[in-house]
């Protein structure tokens, strides 16, 4: 069975009773390691949950997703991810191409930043071109979702420097 599971957001012990029963007896258990950013190191979380993690990039779950798919039929194997599993559309293809190849598979959700942002008084509305430039001209507050189209260091954890980086400008204005 494929194992699709959420981490939360900050750190090793975010992990669901059940989503840490499961990993712990896994054959295999990948990390996800591109469409979030991990706040702890993989070591750290290989201690917690007592057993080493595959990271998977990009191009491993998109274009070498069967290499993660092998043996699931005959064996569990766990696919971890930052937050809750359908934060990426990856996540949904990946449980397509199992249910082709008659693999069953769960999923254990955890909360995500797509919840979490309303503790800073967000709304999640979903927003992009002219709809943020007049947003920012009406000072008005909402979430951006974007791919992040970048290779982030393979223990999948990043600097301030470096999402200082992203800073989007709107006309005159940086944003962060």
């Amino acid at each position: 069975m494929l194992y699709l599971i959420g981490l939360g957001l900050g750190d090793a012990k975010d992990i669901t009773v059940k989503g840490l029963e499961v990993v712990r007896r896994c054959s295999r258990v990948y990390l996800e390691a591109y469409t979030s950013i991990l706040t702890v190191g993989k070591e750290v979380l290989e201690e917690f949950y007592g057993r080493k993690l595959i990271l998977a990039d990009r191009e491993e779950v998109e274009q070498e997703a069967d290499n993660i798919l092998k043996d699931a039929d005959t064996s569990d194997v766990a696919f971890l991810v930052v937050g809750d599993p359908f934060g990426a559309t990856t996540h949904s293809d990946l449980i397509l191409r199992a249910t082709k190849r008659g693999i069953s598979y769960q999923v254990i959700h955890n909360a995500s930043i797509m919840s979490a942002v309303g503790c800073c008084g967000l709304q999640r509305n979903i927003i992009c071109g002219k709809k943020i430039q007049d947003s920012e001209f009406l000072n008005l507050h909402g979430s951006f979702y974007t791919d992040l189209r970048i290779q982030l260091p393979l223990d999948g954890v990043a600097s301030i420097d470096f999402l200082d980086s992203f800073q989007m400008d709107f006309g005159n204005k940086a944003h962060w």
